[in-house]
């Protein structure tokens, strides 16, 4: 009867297990996101190399504008206008240029920010799906010793069944026993019985021989 109920154990656990499967699962989904984390890494790195460059250009402009706006001056101190003139056309194309770009670096920059936050978030959920990996590969272990475990107790159980079974006696033997037993005990009793019937008239006849002596006027060892 153990040995049936510790079968049916390792199969419920069997089947609740099944074949490894959350297991796969599990590692699919970690690989997939290493895949992420790899490809959001490349895009962070190329989002950050063209910032780079936007912030470069734009320096460049400012410092046009600055250069231009000093060569304007320069021209009107010495009486040049049109000089002046064709530079102050210079520096107002360079800050035009300058906000253009300006207006590029900061949504590059928004860019790369949302990058930083969805590789840290990706970066995280990485952690999480390795920690519930590891804890279920734990678990599976665990579950496959249990497994073990009572595979060997149904064998083991399963062996002492047969062995009862071997040795066991069989139902008509033991009525046999039974009969027999209960058929030496009456005879017995009434053995016993009429030892004592026969004592009992014995004793009778030894009584009723002293009687007769003393009616006689025999003493009673004669």
């Amino acid at each position: 009867m153990l040995g049936k109920l510790v079968a049916m154990i390792g199969r419920r656990w069997r089947s609740f297990w099944g074949v490894g499967k959350p297991e796969n699962d599990l590692e699919k989904h970690v690989s997939s996101l290493e895949e992420g984390i790899k490809g959001l890494k490349l895009q962070l790195a190329k989002a950050i190399q063209q910032e780079k460059c936007l912030s470069t250009r734009l320096s460049e402009f400012e410092l046009l504008v600055e250069e231009c706006g000093s060569t304007a001056v320069a021209c009107l101190e010495q009486g040049r206008e049109e000089p002046a003139r064709d530079a102050l056309r210079k520096k107002r194309a360079h800050r035009q240029n300058a906000e253009a770009v300006g207006a590029e670096l900061a949504e590059q920059r928004k860019t790369v920010k949302l990058l930083e936050e969805s590789h840290r978030i990706l970066e995280t959920q990485l952690e999480e799906a390795k920690t519930q990996f590891d804890l279920l590969r734990c678990r599976q272990k665990r579950t496959e010793v249990k497994l073990q475990a009572s595979e060997i107790l149904e064998s083991a159980h399963q062996g002492i069944d047969r062995c009862n079974d071997s040795y066991a006696i069989p139902v008509s033997a033991v009525k046999r026993e039974i009969l027999a037993n209960a058929a030496l005990n009456t005879e017995s009793a009434n053995l016993s019985e009429t030892l004592g019937l026969l004592s009992c008239e014995q004793s009778i006849d030894e009584e009723l021989a002293s009687l007769k002596n003393r009616l006689k006027g025999k003493p009673n060892n004669e």
